[in-house]
């Protein structure tokens, strides 16, 4: 099936951006320990803005951030804060840095723990992809039935 002939939830529309991570992040499960905490930082930052905001802004988070490694930000300091700050290409709100900063620093570095942050974020997303309320609202994606599958 052709990317243009795939069913969509309406919310994807046609950026590129957002049908990409329709196709291939939305509702999908995230095992990657790095692309987790991007995520809870993106999702982060999201808060008050939309979500489209915020992926035209991610390559310039990820670089802003060292490519998401947890123990390379929590060792950020005053000079570095004032450096993202002056960063137009992220959100720049210093509550939302100093959050990313405050979850790097708690970033568990034992597998296990880290193995029980992978799961509470699976059954969040598990919760958010088959809500009545987000089937209701988006209609069903191809993506949340595979989802709900595996």
């Amino acid at each position: 099936m052709s990317p243009s002939q795939r069913t969509r939830c309406g919310w994807a529309g046609t950026d590129p951006l957002y049908v990409a991570y329709h196709d291939t992040e939305w509702g999908i499960p995230v095992h990657d320990d790095r692309h987790l905490f991007e995520m809870l930082t993106l999702e982060g930052a999201q808060a008050g803005l939309s979500w489209i905001t915020i992926l035209k802004k991610r390559e310039n988070y990820r670089k802003a951030f060292d490519g998401f490694h947890p123990a390379r930000i929590a060792r950020y300091d005053a000079k570095k804060v004032r450096t993202l700050l002056a960063n137009e290409g992220i959100v720049r709100n210093r509550l939302k840095i100093a959050s990313t900063i405050s979850n790097a620093a708690g970033v568990p570095r034992d597998p296990e723990r880290v193995r029980q942050l992978r799961q509470i974020y699976l059954e969040f997303r598990r919760r958010e992809t088959t809500t009545e309320t987000t089937a209701s609202r988006y209609g069903t994606s191809p993506h949340a039935q595979r989802y709900r599958m595996r």
